[in-house]
């Protein structure tokens, strides 16, 4: 018996976030486009060497250079490649509304970077929560500081403010006007909805413990509050 349960958590299994914190998205943000394009274009069946080749000698990604093609694989790669499942419904689907995909990037964002999850899951909410409905680089930077243990430069750190504000207006989040961003909510589509409530099922969180159940019961309280289309 302990066996057989073994082995259908096993298969339903869909991967576990991360929680080891990196700093890949100073290299690359939330690349909406260009996920589109590997969820048209990939093939699991190469390897990552020939992927590397085909995706640029295809131009899956325009005309970008091959060192900037390797990075943008890399990324999808803990992205995406790390949740098989998902990842083949994304082949099959390819979801051709804006906001869907910018949902879908978010949440698999969210899921492999450790920084991001907590700055656009916990720290916006939290501004949101004393009335503070706006962000600029500089209190970006101060959160960084206050959240991190490592032994970044200011330029490092400014670097991943700077990134941290793009993907959260990519995803949808904040306004896109330079200098101080207001806090919003991004529209959130029901096919997406739909396709990470699925997902969310037998997905790992592994850093919350006991608390899986109930952090899952609240996400699906708060999407209910977000305005959809």
């Amino acid at each position: 018996m302990k066996v057989l349960e073994k082995s259908m958590t096993e298969i339903l299994s869909y991967g576990s976030e991360v929680e080891k914190s990196h700093s890949r998205l100073l290299r690359m943000s939330l690349a909406v486009e260009e996920s589109r394009e590997y969820w048209e274009h990939n093939d699991p069946k190469l390897s990552k060497k020939d992927k590397e080749i085909v995706a640029f000698e295809k131009r899956w990604f325009g005309n970008k250079s091959l060192s900037r093609v390797r990075t943008i694989l890399r990324n999808f790669s803990d992205r995406f490649d790390a949740y098989p499942i998902a990842l083949e419904v994304l082949q099959h689907w390819c979801p051709s509304k804006l906001a869907t995909r910018q949902n879908i990037c978010h949440w698999h964002l969210q899921l492999s970077d450790p920084i991001y999850r907590q700055f656009s899951g916990v720290y916006l909410e939290q501004r949101r929560a004393n009335g503070q409905y706006s962000i600029d680089r500089d209190v970006v930077v101060r959160w960084i500081e206050q959240q991190l243990d490592k032994d970044w430069s200011s330029a490092t750190t400014i670097r991943m403010a700077t990134a941290l504000i793009t993907c959260a207006t990519s995803a949808g989040l904040c306004t896109d006007k330079a200098g101080t961003r207001q806090l919003i909510y991004p529209q959130v589509t029901d096919e997406a909805l739909i396709y990470w409530l699925y997902f969310l099922r037998h997905l790992n969180f592994s850093g919350w413990g006991d608390y899986r159940e109930a952090h899952k019961a609240d996400c699906i309280r708060k999407a209910a509050l977000i305005p959809r289309r």
